[in-house]
């Protein structure tokens, strides 16, 4: 392994660490360009703007991330992924393509 791709794992672990520690809730849009690998940084649904949400869930744009915001300030925060599909737009399969990278705390 390359120091270059150590050093990146390293910092990807770490930045994992922290966005579910709820220390962090948005990942720089440089480190994700430079980690190449969605999956492995979280965030919490609960305390993310909507340009973070739709930034890292997958299949879920500038409109249906508002709608989050939207349902979660009316109605309090999200417990699990399933409170997710109340909101208008989101279905099971928006939920099973993100469920490694939604948190809750």
């Amino acid at each position: 392994m390359t120091i270059v791709r150590k050093l990146l794992v390293t910092v990807s672990l770490a930045f994992s660490i922290l966005c579910y520690s709820g220390y962090l809730t948005a990942a720089p849009l440089e480190l994700m360009q430079e980690s190449h690998n969605k999956e492995m940084i979280t965030f919490n649904i609960n305390t993310a703007d909507a340009e973070v949400i739709a930034d890292l869930m997958n299949g879920v744009g500038p409109k249906k991330a508002q709608a989050i915001i939207e349902y979660r300030t009316a109605n309090g925060p999200f417990t699990n992924l399933e409170g997710l599909l109340a909101v208008k737009g989101i279905g099971s399969a928006t939920i099973a393509k993100n469920k490694e990278l939604v948190v809750f705390n």
